[in-house]
């Protein structure tokens, strides 16, 4: 009995992560349309709450967080604000991983 409870908590933790990345996914996929669109203060809502779960998904130093700083300083930049996205790049190199649009090699730098 005991072993049953253990793998049906198991099961709900899992299943629980699987729907936060697809959260994190879904809210990645939407920045990055209105994104496209120049819709940049927009984007850059649904990015900042694409942040805060991958945060508390995946924790501080993931690549996804990564990938949403990122994003989000891209977003601040492309609107002006400097200040605002230098502070975000500095934390992208802070988490010790590259955000996964780095690994793309058409946004690499040659």
């Amino acid at each position: 009995m005991r072993t049953s409870a253990q793998i049906l908590l198991w099961s709900v933790v899992v299943l629980s992560c699987t729907a936060q990345q697809k959260s994190w996914q879904e809210l990645d996929a939407q920045s990055m349309i209105l994104h496209q669109q120049g819709r940049y203060s927009e984007a850059a809502k649904v990015t900042e709450e694409a942040l805060t779960v991958a945060e508390n998904t995946f924790g501080p130093n993931h690549a996804k967080v990564a990938k949403s700083l990122h994003d989000l300083g891209s977003l601040h930049r492309a609107q002006g604000k400097y200040a605002e996205a230098g502070p975000l790049c500095k934390r992208v190199l802070e988490t010790g991983e590259k955000p996964l649009v780095l690994t793309i090699p058409r946004w690499r730098n040659p």
